[in-house]
């Protein structure tokens, strides 16, 4: 199928193919008829990427602010080789669309196939000839209603949510700055409300699309006096409300309001403008500054959106479904227009011509309004799950044929940066997500053969041998099965399983296979450990201590989820403990670990842990692992304890010894945490026929670990690692 993507690097817009979407339960997979282009924030994000980098940080002083604060932390290669990887990021456009119901997944009792429905949401309603929707960002559409009035529910919920914000009655006067597409709606819904309504523009060309809408007065901001004209339609007590539905980098929308609203009146915040509020008229008048949150509440809440629960309609009576379902409700009624709103329509194919008409590069021959992107319904063209980039997609012989399985941000900021730089080992065959979208742009930008949303098609490629897994900690162990079964190697980011009976299943299928497996400890192959271990020379460290300021993931995060991420413990200290198992060459025998209190809805205090780990060979480990930090402060520090000897990793950009009463120090030009280290012995072993380079039974014993730590925190007690050992082997 066909979708639209923005280049974020340099603005331009490509049409590429991208496999048939998965449905995934709570979730429908729509043919989309019709598709909205919204103008105002679309046209701002082609102006953002045609800017040059330096304009772009200064259009965006909060990101500068993070890449500024990175690159402290990890050093400036690092993160300005990470910046730019983000940059070159196809970003999938749209986020209104309307069409049919063609597949409908696991726990959906509100849709049937058949189906016309409406679609919100910033990647999910995209401009693409499919599109999958959360069941809560999907409504049926009414009679009455066509499937491209339908398409602008996104826009018009946007303009009810601003008008249920300000709190207008009927008979207030409401002043609508910026008649944009949300401008123009909002004023047909504060007249079917029973609002007196002023539009307000810029453009002298909206007064007669304004008036038609039911504008009660309109003013040119560009020439007449929007004073005298609002005090004297307003019998000189000024606006009960102002709506702020402009997009504009301007403050004057902001310096106007307290000149034209009356005392203790509401300003509501709609559109993306500059906010520089002058105190004193805005102190004066006790004006009420609110913002209006997109679509209405659920809206960015990942529970409501993605998991489908509602809001119970007793505590919250406007959720942003039902304000899609309202709006559609008046179209359906006539008392909001939307056909007149149209300028165009185009098939995708057009995309570019579009994005040049909406840039103002290509002159229109008529006022632009909205766009309409209209899709081909009368074919079944654009349903394959793979697709190929190459006629001839076979690897070649002497390289070792690299398959990708998950396309998230690891994939995208990590693995594949490092893989590219192996272009003369390894072929990249296919790469497989389970939207499709995110796999067809990576295949684009890194020349993979194909991509696919079906990962079946991937174990079945004759052509792969070695599979790289990045998704959801919960897949890793079925997908890992499988790949193992249709007789190719595996490297699954950590951890390698979230429970006891999925470890026994990976556990059981490797004594059963010659196939390889590792798991992406990368640590210890950074070359600061290997510059530390090898000044250790024969001796064994007795103390380590690793602390991690990991910082905090939002609570509704799925790493928090037990069922799916196997929460921080598993999925992320992991790396901790199997960093000290190189270290002190030996295995945990003991653990123990104990949680801070902490009452916060921002942190867990099961994020908050110290854990002491006793070694079989008497050495002593601690992990520190804390989310409430600084996160200005370093990420991570190691210290490492042995007979006269002090070592010292900060942030895998710079380390120290202490030996012999001398003290050697190594500094890195960026930061490496071993990643390009790894995957050359993984394929030196591919190549010579030998083993991956870390032992099975590492991986065994670093998953026990995690399982025996997330116990004793929960217990507070010593838990024995070998004890779980010896149950996992004799279950098996």
């Amino acid at each position: 199928m066909k979708q639209v993507f923005e280049n974020l690097k340099n603005g331009e817009i490509e049409v590429i193919d991208v496999p048939l979407p998965n449905v995934g339960s709570g979730k429908i997979l729509v043919r989309n008829y019709y598709s909205l282009i919204s103008s105002g924030t679309e046209r701002s994000m082609l102006e953002f990427g045609s800017k040059g980098l330096l304009a772009k940080a200064k259009s965006r002083p909060d990101l500068l602010k993070q890449v500024l604060e990175k690159a402290r932390a990890e050093g400036i290669l690092t993160t300005y080789k990470k910046a730019i990887n983000k940059l070159e990021d196809l970003l999938p456009l749209g986020y209104s669309s309307a069409g049919e119901v063609v597949e409908v997944g696991k726990n959906v009792t509100e849709f049937s196939k058949g189906d016309l429905v409406a679609c919100a949401g910033g990647g999910y309603a995209t401009h693409s000839e499919y599109v999958v929707v959360p069941q809560n960002l999907a409504v049926k559409i009414p009679k009455g209603v066509r499937p491209e009035e339908a398409a602008f529910v996104s826009l018009g919920s946007i303009a009810i949510q601003g008008i249920r914000q300000s709190g207008a009655e009927l008979g207030d006067t409401v002043a609508v700055i910026g008649l944009g597409l949300v401008g123009l709606l909002t004023i047909q819904l504060l007249k079917a409300a029973g609002c007196r309504v002023i539009g307000m523009d810029v453009n002298p060309n909206k007064r007669e699309i304004a008036k038609k809408l039911g504008a009660d007065l309109f003013i040119d901001l560009s020439n007449e006096e929007p004073i005298s004209e609002v005090m004297e339609f307003t019998k000189g007590y000024g606006s009960d409300v102002v709506l702020m539905t402009a997009s504009t980098s301007s403050n004057s929308p902001i310096e106007i309001t307290p000149e034209i609203i009356r005392d203790r009146g509401t300003l509501v915040v709609v559109g993306v403008s500059k906010i520089d509020i002058p105190r004193t008229p805005y102190y004066k008048k006790e004006i009420d500054v609110k913002f209006s949150r997109s679509y209405g509440p659920g809206r960015y809440d990942p529970i409501y959106e993605e998991r489908g629960i509602d809001y119970p309609i007793g505590y919250v009576r406007w959720t942003e479904k039902r304000n899609m379902q309202s709006f559609l409700s008046l179209i359906s009624e006539k008392k909001v227009n939307v056909k007149s709103l149209i300028s165009y329509e185009f098939p995708i194919e057009k995309a570019k011509h579009v994005y040049s008409i909406i840039s103002g590069k290509t002159k229109a021959d008529k006022q632009i309004i909205a766009i309409l992107f209209k899709y081909d319904v009368l074919t079944e063209k654009g349903t394959k799950r793979t697709v190929y980039l190459k006629n001839d997609y076979k690897k070649i012989d002497s390289k070792i044929g690299v398959s990708i399985i998950g396309a998230g941000n690891f994939t995208k900021s990590t693995l594949l940066p490092n893989l590219k730089k192996f272009k003369n080992e390894i072929s990249f065959m296919g790469v497989s997500s389970y939207s499709g979208s995110s796999a067809a742009v990576l295949a684009k930008k890194y020349d993979f053969s194909y991509s696919t949303s079906d990962y079946n098609k991937i174990a079945e490629d004759s052509d792969t041998n070695l599979v790289f897994i990045t998704v959801p900690h919960n897949l890793h162990v079925p997908i890992a099965i499988e790949v193992l079964n249709s007789d190719k190697d595996v490297f699954v980011e950590k951890p390698l399983a979230i429970n006891f009976e999925q470890l026994k299943e990976i556990f059981k299928v490797r004594q059963n296979t010659e196939k390889r497996i590792m798991v992406g400890f990368n640590r210890r192959f950074s070359p600061l450990t290997q510059w530390i271990k090898n000044q250790l020379g024969s001796q064994v460290p007795r103390v380590i201590t690793y602390r991690i300021n990991a910082g905090p993931v939002p609570l509704s995060h799925w790493i928090n989820n037990p069922d799916i991420g196997g929460g921080r413990i598993v999925g992320e200290v992991c790396h901790f403990v199997d960093y000290l198992i190189f270290m002190f060459d030996s295995y945990p025998d003991e653990v123990f670990g104990d949680c801070a209190n902490i009452d916060s809805k921002d942190f867990l205090s099961i994020d908050n842990c110290s854990f002491v780990l006793k070694f079989e060979n008497g050495a002593i480990g601690n992990i520190i692992y804390e989310s409430i930090g600084d996160k200005s402060f370093s990420k991570e520090r190691i210290e490492i304890f042995a007979d006269n000897f002090a070592g010292v990793i900060d942030n895998f950009i710079r380390a120290a010894i202490h030996k012999n009463g001398r003290v050697y120090r190594k500094k890195l030009l960026s930061q490496d945490k071993g990643f390009i280290n790894e995957y050359k012995e993984v394929f030196n072993a591919m190549k010579n026929g030998k083993s991956f380079p870390i032992n099975f039974d590492d991986m065994i014993y670093t998953t026990l670990t995690t399982f025996a730590l997330r116990e004793s925190v929960q217990t507070k007690k010593l838990i024995s690692v070998r004890g779980m050992l010896e149950r996992l082997k004799e279950e098996v």
